[in-house]
C-alpha cells in the first residue's frame, strides 16, 4: 500500500475531526464527492465549494455534537490511485440526546497527493466491489 495515500486519507479526516472541515489543500480543485445512493440531499458535490456544501449537508452541526470520523481500514487498489476506506462516524444527537456510531465506506481517488473523487457506500463490501477488490 502507498503510505502516502493512506496518510492523505488520515490527514483529511484528522483535519475534519479537528476543524469540522477537511483540509481543502488535500482536495483537487475539481473534486467530486457523492454520498451513498440512498443518502438524502444533493447527489454530487463539486469543487472546494462542493466540499463545504458536502460537510454542511452531511454533518449538520446544528443537530449533532462531537462529530468525528474514525478510519478503521484503508485498502489500496493496484492502480496506486484508488483507495477504499472503511470508517465510522461517531457523534451525539442533540435531538435524541444519545450517542451514535455509523459505519460506512468510500472509494477515493487520490492523484498527486489530492482527493479527486469520493463515492460513499453503506457497506465496505460494496466499496470493495466498486473498486474491483475483494475482502
Amino acid at each position: 500500500m502507498s503510505q502516502e495515500n493512506a496518510e492523505i486519507v488520515r490527514l483529511w479526516w484528522a483535519g475534519f475531526n479537528e476543524h469540522g472541515m477537511p483540509p481543502l489543500e488535500l482536495c483537487d480543485e475539481r473534486i467530486e464527492i457523492r454520498n451513498q445512493a440512498d443518502f438524502p440531499g444533493t447527489p454530487v458535490f463539486r469543487g472546494h465549494d462542493g466540499v463545504r456544501e458536502w460537510r454542511a449537508e452531511s454533518f449538520d452541526f446544528d443537530t449533532v455534537d462531537h462529530v468525528r470520523v474514525e478510519v478503521d481500514e484503508i485498502i489500496e487498489a493496484a492502480d496506486g490511485e484508488t483507495v477504499v476506506m472503511a470508517v465510522r462516524t461517531l457523534g451525539h444527537s442533540k435531538r435524541f440526546e444519545m450517542d451514535y456510531e455509523v459505519p460506512w465506506a468510500a472509494v477515493v481517488i487520490i492523484r498527486h497527493g489530492k482527493w479527486c473523487s469520493a463515492q460513499g457506500y453503506l457497506h465496505k463490501a460494496e466499496a470493495l466491489e466498486a473498486a474491483g477488490l475483494r475482502e
